[in-house]
């Protein structure tokens, strides 16, 4: 899939079971993050170590799909 799938598939689980816990590490442009859940907010969904709050667009396409498995294909 492509980032604007998986993102939208994403968004999709996330309006139906909202605050789901992903326990991974996620990356972006040259960084990393242990995020530890997802949720939507009023526009976006993000990911968060309950810290720190990050838009999945910001992640790379890996870190999405990792994503998509684990919330959407189990």
């Amino acid at each position: 899939m492509e980032r604007t799938e998986l993102t939208e598939a994403i968004r999709k689980v996330c309006e139906i079971q909202n605050d789901i816990r992903i326990d991974m590490r996620v990356r972006g442009k040259n960084w990393y993050f242990d995020a530890a859940y997802i949720f939507l907010g009023e526009k976006e969904v993000y990911v968060t170590d309950t810290l720190y709050i990050i838009r999945i667009e910001e992640l790379d396409t890996e870190s999405l799909n990792r994503i998509y498995q684990k919330i959407v294909l189990k």
